[in-house]
């Protein structure tokens, strides 16, 4: 008997949330509101990515960018994240290619490679990096690329969905006036039942 094809349907945002310090309350609820299986945070601090993660009741990975000020001043690097409901089973980062490789350089520039698997057993690879137009890599066919400083500008890029994947909405809003705007993209993905549990 041939396998059977179903379609699921993922939402993934992406927000750079630089100059929201003192209203964590507006970017959880604003977050609540978009109800996203993935959620990658741009220049956001550590201890405010993980009180955003608790808020939620959120899975949290977050990488070093850079230290803004001096170290001694704690909490102060800014970094990338990636939020979840469902489990982030691997994460990784590093340095983009030719730009400053030391955490003291604020043109230091990371890629964060998450993958979020829902209890559906879907799941995707996410490459997240601000300048991502100029890092390649391998990836699988559920690979998802997050390319923020495209967010307003051209949706598609902004979050890049799988070839077999079929866009459902890309929506753009600004639920804070004086933040970046948030892009959420919701879309579906045929999955092959034999490959995995339903």
């Amino acid at each position: 008997m041939p396998a059977e094809t179903v379609l699921r349907t993922w939402t993934v945002a992406t927000w750079l949330v630089a100059g929201a310090d003192g209203r964590l309350d507006a970017i959880v609820g604003a977050l609540r509101s978009v109800g996203a299986d993935a959620v990658a945070l741009q220049s956001v601090r550590r201890a405010d990515a993980e009180h955003i993660a608790d808020a939620l009741g959120q899975h949290v990975a977050w990488d070093l960018s850079y230290y803004p000020k001096t170290p001694v001043f704690a909490g102060s690097g800014v970094g990338l994240c990636m939020l979840s409901p469902h489990e982030i089973a691997a994460t990784e980062s590093g340095p983009l290619p030719d730009r400053p490789t030391s955490t003291w350089s604020r043109g230091r520039r990371i890629y964060q490679h998450s993958v979020v698997r829902r209890a559906d057993h879907t799941e995707y690879h996410l490459l997240h990096a601000v300048g991502l137009a100029a890092f390649h890599a391998d990836g699988a066919g559920n690979r998802v690329a997050i390319t923020p400083e495209q967010v307003g500008v051209e949706a598609a890029r902004a979050i890049e969905i799988p070839d077999a994947a079929t866009l459902v909405n890309a929506q753009v809003e600004r639920p804070i006036a004086t933040v970046a705007p948030l892009q959420a993209t919701t879309f579906e993905m045929p999955w092959v039942q034999g490959d995995f549990p339903v």
